[in-house]
């Protein structure tokens, strides 16, 4: 009987050793999948709004910058440029302007935000200005794709979200064309 008793309390512990790793691993396959499940959400907490409060400025900046760059760019190539981003982005503000239209509570921006100013004043006051103005197009593709990209793959389905698919292959474009400038320059 003693020897029954102490198989039976055998059993019933290793029984429980192989039961705690087994609900160890399922609490975290719980924990990893709310942690994935969290940083998808965190891609996709960009609202029409906020795209619009990003994308706005951007967007005039591009152009109002291009536009000191036709007065003060020594390079013809940059000056080529420069007219290209008026053009484009020009086409860019009046695409989102439509786009805005079927958007309900979703107002553009008007002007150039605080940052985006600073940035047009730097650029405009440099002494090298064909640097500065082909350093800030950079910096302002790259993040543009990167915002025109993460809107159109998790932003929230629309007429801008659809605009911003529909304007990335153009800011590409964009960004490797000053790529290549920025290069020539250095």
């Amino acid at each position: 009987m003693k020897s029954i008793l102490l198989a039976s309390a055998m059993f019933a512990a290793a029984s429980a050793v192989a039961i705690v790793p087994a609900s160890a691993q399922s609490a975290k396959k719980t924990h990893a999948e709310a942690a994935m499940q969290q940083k998808s959400s965190s891609k996709t907490a960009m609202t029409a709004q906020k795209f619009v409060d990003m994308a706005g400025p951007s967007n005039q900046f591009e152009i109002d910058s291009s536009q000191s760059a036709l007065e003060k760019a020594k390079s013809p190539e940059l000056k080529q440029f420069a007219q290209q981003m008026i053009t484009d982005h020009g086409k860019a503000a009046d695409d989102m302007q439509m786009a805005l239209q079927s958007e309900q509570g979703v107002t553009a921006p008007s002007g150039l935000d605080k940052k985006h100013q600073q940035e047009l004043d730097q650029v405009n006051s440099a002494k090298n200005f064909d640097k500065a103005y082909t350093t800030a197009q950079v910096k302002a593709h790259k993040e543009a794709v990167a915002l025109f990209t993460q809107y159109s793959e998790s932003g929230e389905d629309g007429a801008l979200k659809t605009f911003a698919a529909q304007t990335l292959p153009t800011l590409k474009m964009h960004y490797k064309m000053i790529q290549d400038i920025a290069k020539k320059m250095s």
